[in-house]
C-alpha cells in the first residue's frame, strides 16, 4: 500500500470553501472568477437551509479538485493557523485517492482534515496517531471503512459525523475513548439501536426509559451525557467492570435517588458528573476511587467515603470544602 505523497504537506491549511477560493485567487485570478460563477449557481439552486449539507458536497466537489491541481503545480502554501501544538498535527491532507493511508508521525488530525478530499472512501489510521479531533472528518459523503491503530487514545466531537455511507469501523485499542457524536449519523452507528449503545465497553447512550437502569456487566465508562436531563431514572446500579464516570453523565436527573455501585473499580467521577441531581441524598464512594472532578456533585448530596481511601478524604476535604461528607 502506497502513502499519497501530499500527506507530508502539513503546512497547507485550508478548511473552508472562501479559504479555498482565496487560494485559488491568490493563483489565478481568470480561474477563480469562473469557479466562483460556478459556486454561485450551486449556492442558488439549493436555497433552502435544510439542502445545506449536499450543497456543501456539491461545492466542495467543484472545488476539491481545482485546489489540489494548483498544489500540485505550483507548490503554493497558505498558513491559516497560528496555533502552537506540542503535537504533531496533521493539519490538512490533500489528496484524491480513495484509501488514504495517514502516516503514524502524526499524534493528532486537526479539525476539518479532510475538508477537500471528499471522495475519500477508506481511511486507515498508522500506528502513533493518537487523537481525532473534533470535525476532522466530517461530511465525508463516500467514506466507507476506517481503521485506527492501538495508539489511538481518543476520538472527539463529530469528528466522523454525517459520514452517512460509513459502515465499517476497525478498533485496535478497546479502551480508546469515543465521544458519544463521533459517529452520529451513520450507517455504522445506526446498527446499534438497543436500550443500551456500547462500543469499546464505553455506554455511549442510553435509549431506554427505565426508573432502575443496570448497567451491563463489562462497561468500564459512563460516556460524557449519557444520562443528562434524564428525569426518569430514580435508580442506577454500576457493575463490578465501571473505572469511569465521565462528565455530566447523570447531570441534571433531577429524579435520581440512589447509586450504586457494584464493585470496587471505579478510578474516576469527572466534574459534573452527577450535578443537579437534588434527590440524590447521599452516595458511598467506592474505595478505589482516585479521582474526582469539580462539582461532580450537587450540594444536595451527601458523599460517605470508605475508610480504607484517606487520601481521597482528605482530598475532598482540601478542594471542596462545601461537599458534606462522612466517613464509613
Amino acid at each position: 500500500m502506497q502513502k499519497n505523497p501530499f500527506l507530508k504537506r502539513e503546512n497547507l491549511f485550508v478548511k473552508k470553501m472562501e479559504e479555498g477560493l482565496d487560494y485559488i485567487k491568490s493563483y489565478d485570478i481568470d480561474l477563480y472568477n469562473e469557479t466562483s460563477l460556478e459556486i454561485e449557481k450551486i449556492k442558488n439552486s439549493y436555497p433552502n437551509k435544510e439542502d445545506s449539507f449536499v450543497r456543501d458536497i456539491e461545492m466542495r466537489s467543484l472545488i476539491s479538485p481545482i485546489v489540489l491541481d494548483i498544489f500540485k503545480k505550483s507548490g503554493k502554501k497558505l498558513e491559516l493557523s497560528s496555533t502552537i501544538y506540542k503535537c504533531t498535527n496533521c493539519k490538512y491532507i490533500l489528496t484524491n485517492e480513495k484509501e488514504v493511508s495517514i502516516d503514524g508521525r502524526y499524534e493528532i488530525i486537526n479539525d476539518n482534515c479532510f475538508y477537500f478530499s471528499p471522495q475519500v472512501e477508506t481511511l486507515i489510521f498508522e500506528e502513533g496517531i493518537k487523537w481525532i479531533n473534533d470535525n476532522a472528518c466530517i461530511n465525508l459523503p463516500n467514506l466507507k471503512t476506517v481503521y485506527f491503530p492501538k495508539t489511538l487514545e481518543g476520538l472527539y466531537s463529530h469528528c466522523f459525523a454525517n459520514c452517512k455511507n460509513l459502515e465499517h469501523v476497525h478498533f485496535k485499542n478497546q479502551n480508546a475513548n469515543i465521544d458519544p457524536s463521533s459517529f452520529q449519523n451513520t450507517k455504522w452507528f445506526s446498527q446499534f439501536n438497543d436500550e443500551f449503545i456500547i462500543i469499546n465497553n464505553q455506554l455511549l447512550k442510553y435509549n431506554g426509559s427505565a426508573k432502575e437502569v443496570i448497567i451491563p456487566e463489562g462497561v468500564t465508562s459512563i460516556n460524557f451525557e449519557v444520562f443528562n436531563e434524564n428525569e426518569l431514572i430514580e435508580k442506577v446500579v454500576f457493575p463490578v467492570s465501571l473505572q469511569k464516570i465521565c462528565v455530566a453523565s447523570f447531570g441534571g436527573c433531577s429524579n435520581l435517588k440512589e447509586a450504586v455501585f457494584l464493585g470496587d473499580n471505579v478510578k474516576a467521577i469527572l466534574p459534573m458528573a452527577f450535578d443537579g441531581c437534588k434527590n440524590l441524598k447521599e452516595i458511598f464512594l467506592p474505595k478505589s476511587l482516585k479521582e474526582i472532578g469539580c462539582e461532580a456533585f450537587s450540594k444536595h448530596t451527601t458523599i460517605i467515603c470508605h475508610k480504607d481511601n484517606p487520601k481521597m478524604i482528605k482530598y475532598i476535604k482540601n478542594n471542596y470544602p462545601r461537599y458534606k461528607i462522612k466517613e464509613d
